[in-house]
């Protein structure tokens, strides 16, 4: 077992005197093995223990037992107390789920405060195939099938390939001593009831179950990596950020797998991408999705997707006085110059040229409205606000953040869009005053 995990930790990079690994003991068998061989690599290691409580006089046991190990070897041990009840309930989560959050968060302090390379877990075979049956049973896609993965980034698992009882023979052979977690045999766990319950129903199917398995799973894990570079490069066609919002053209997406990989990391979960892919077939525009952290909305082309925060802070609104040069309501800033008729006039979208004459101050910068209407320079007669952004195209999400500037009750300006025609400059203008707009978000 020593030189199959020698070969494990030099292909992983794990293999260097330069390195410093943390490892997270529990005392279990699993990751007693672990420190084992890498004391017989002859690499530099610490101990990190968590003790969430749950057993009583048994968790303090499980504590002193690692902390004599990490004393026997030589090595450093770090130490933490959780009271993980306390945490899933304010949570509203599993005790497995919040002793993962707790456990992962505190490695992580770890890893930054004291400068370790990598944080080595003690999963194997085993673990990664309950993985799979559970994520199975629960519904999943390409990433749950494949079951655990040997790392990323700085988490390193070199006891992967190897099965339980493999660990467990290398264990007594070695004379290693480990602390049992009566806990493991309580079905009422799911975990344990795919351990106990059906993982041997399977190996009676397959008796080499776990070596079938490792093949499936190196072949999963293939198609993964593959897929995930083809959508990766394809997606830099498909995704662009204006600002805080990020927009997908799907006119291309006909395939729900490839729409799932580009909503996934904005929190959408499967059932809520195939109602999207429905609708993004439908007219007219206008669905709304919502995940905790972002708002969808489906327009014409493209999916939009805005950062929830962006969207329900307030817009406060600003008055322009005579005399004011700069105004700004904390998302666009608007800058005020009055100049002479023989001064040309912009023709930008972010500039209005109005005639000073036609004005009445204060001005009053606000967002739009329903039921605003308005006279667009170039356009006969009154449109309501709504209308001309369908016309032209806004899409749904900038809509929110879309404002007018007023003067008395009049608007003059849709800003950054379109000029009222009765405040344009004509021949009998004597003073033009430009405003300039400026955005703070520039998805505005």
């Amino acid at each position: 077992m020593l030189e199959k995990f020698l070969k494990v930790i030099e292909r992983d990079g794990l293999v260097s005197h330069r390195n410093t690994l943390l490892v997270a003991v529990s005392g279990g068998v699993d990751s007693m093995v672990l420190i084992h061989l890498l004391k017989e690599a002859k690499l530099p290691f610490a101990i990190a223990h968590c003790n969430f409580q749950l057993r009583d006089k048994a968790s303090e046991q499980d504590e002193a037992f690692v902390r004599a190990t990490a004393h026997k070897m030589d090595v450093p041990f770090f130490i933490e107390t959780f009271n993980i009840n306390n945490y899933a309930t304010k949570k509203g989560i599993s005790t497995q789920m919040a002793a993962r959050e707790l456990r992962y968060g505190w490695f992580e302090q770890l890893m930054v405060k004291h400068d370790f390379d990598w944080l080595l877990t003690a999963h194997h075979l085993n673990d990664s195939l309950e993985t799979t049956l559970l994520n199975l049973a629960k519904g999943t896609g390409l990433s749950g099938l494949r079951g655990i993965s040997s790392g990323k980034n700085n988490l390193a698992r070199p006891l992967l390939s190897f099965t339980k009882e493999q660990i467990i023979d290398y264990a007594k052979r070695e004379h290693i001593e480990w602390r049992e977690d009566t806990s493991n045999h309580s079905t009422k766990y799911k975990r344990n009831l795919i351990r106990h319950d059906v993982i041997p129903v399977l190996k009676e199917i397959n008796p080499g179950l776990l070596a079938t398995f490792r093949q499936t799973q190196q072949r999963l894990q293939a198609t993964e990596v593959f897929l995930e570079g083809v959508l990766q490069e394809k997606s830099n066609n498909w995704v662009r950020k204006i600002g805080k919002d990020i927009i997908i053209d799907f006119k291309e997406i006909d395939n729900i797998i490839v729409l799932d990989y580009l909503l996934k990391p904005y929190g959408f979960k499967f059932d809520q991408v195939k109602n999207i892919m429905e609708r993004m077939a439908q007219s007219p525009p206008g669905k709304v999705f919502y995940t905790t952290r972002y708002k969808l909305n489906i327009d014409r082309d493209s999916l939009i997707l805005s950062p929830k925060h962006s969207i329900n802070e307030p817009f406060h609104e600003v008055s322009i006085h005579w005399g004011d040069t700069y105004i700004t309501n904390g998302y666009i800033e608007l800058e005020i110059d009055v100049k002479d008729r023989d001064t040309p006039v912009a023709n930008a979208s972010s500039v209005a040229s109005m005639d000073l004459g036609k004005l009445k101050f204060p001005l009053t910068l606000r967002k739009w409205r329903d039921g605003d209407s308005f006279y667009p320079l170039g356009m006969k007669g009154k449109k309501k606000v709504s209308d001309f952004m369908i016309d032209n195209k806004i899409p749904l999400n900038l809509k929110d953040r879309v404002f007018v500037l007023t003067s008395s009750d009049d608007i003059a300006w849709v800003v950054g869009h379109r000029l009222d025609n009765r405040f344009k400059v004509t021949s009998n203008t004597q003073k033009i005053c430009f405003i300039h707009m400026h955005l703070h978000d520039q998805s505005i």
